[in-house]
């Protein structure tokens, strides 16, 4: 069984890789390390916890099942299965759930009720309409991690050291721009995982600044290639970033520099527009299912 194939079985949510079937016992599904979870809200009582056990002694493609309170879950072994097999285990759960008279239990609030998959803020959630009407009536505000900004700069210093040593393979050199727009992303979602418009903004700026800090760092080390070959001169870095100010105002060399620049900064665009794009924006979103 493929991924493409549990459509056939789950709806989707909004939420990357989560899945629900809406049922008699709504059922959340979540593809994780190349496994399925299932997980439904319910009463928990021996009976429940017997049969979960009995799945797993008996099917061979159930690698793990658990209670933790009002939650129970699956994890399976899916690729190993057809959607017949999959589909005929979901059933078979209801079926039973129904049987020994077990309630759905909303997961935020532990009320027994009827209940709906939701997505919740970012979270794919089994609540009740009540809880879900609450929790709309007042989101929760994400503010970015203030060690994101620094996790952002940390990450640069890759393809920042990468431009600096790599500086002589001409225009090539300007795809370290994809690189420094890549490890200014995960970064920042290292110590933030909520994208808003402000972290775009701070992402973005700090792509660019460790970008025009790399080439500052490398523009000695052209002056010093320049008094070697042209005047016969050796001189050292630190000689050579002294006379920095000097040769900042030099039009050739300003000229070369915005076109590499320019390119990288290009090349760091596309680079976020794809992650931003593919990256989950969920945060302050609600939906019923």
């Amino acid at each position: 069984m493929k991924k493409k194939d549990l459509t056939q079985i789950f709806k989707k949510t909004d939420k990357k890789n989560y899945y629900y079937y809406d049922r008699d016992y709504p059922v959340i599904t979540c593809l994780y390390r190349r496994k399925l979870a299932l997980m439904l809200s319910i009463t928990i009582n021996q009976q429940v916890k017997d049969y979960l056990d009995k799945l797993y002694i008996t099917s061979p493609f159930v690698t793990r099942t658990y209670t933790d309170h009002n939650e129970c879950g699956i994890i399976l072994n899916y690729r190993k299965m057809t959607s017949d097999v999959l589909k005929k285990l979901i059933e078979d759960l209801q079926l039973f759930l129904k049987q020994e008279n077990i309630k759905n239990v909303c997961h935020i609030s532990g009320n027994i009720g009827d209940v709906k998959v939701a997505l919740m803020d970012d979270q794919i959630e089994i609540v009740s309409l009540e809880t879900f009407n609450d929790q709309k009536d007042c989101p929760v505000t994400h503010k970015s991690h203030h060690l994101a900004l620094f996790g952002s700069i940390l990450f640069c210093i890759l393809p920042l050291l990468i431009w600096i040593f790599l500086h002589d393979f001409g225009l090539i050199i300007t795809l370290d721009g994809f690189l420094f727009g890549i490890m200014s992303y995960y970064g920042y979602k290292k110590f933030s995982p909520y994208i808003n418009y402000l972290s775009v903004l701070f992402i973005t700026m700090v792509s660019v600044m460790m970008l025009i800090i790399a080439q500052i760092f490398v523009i000695p080390l052209e002056i010093m290639d320049v008094f070697s070959y042209s005047m016969k001169i050796n001189i050292t870095y630190f000689q050579a970033f002294s006379i920095l100010p000097e040769m900042i105002s030099d039009l050739e060399l300003i000229k070369t520099m915005s076109v590499y620049l320019g390119i990288s900064i290009v090349f760091i665009l596309i680079s976020l527009i794809i992650l931003l794009k593919r990256s989950d924006k969920l945060d302050n979103q609600y939906k019923l299912y």
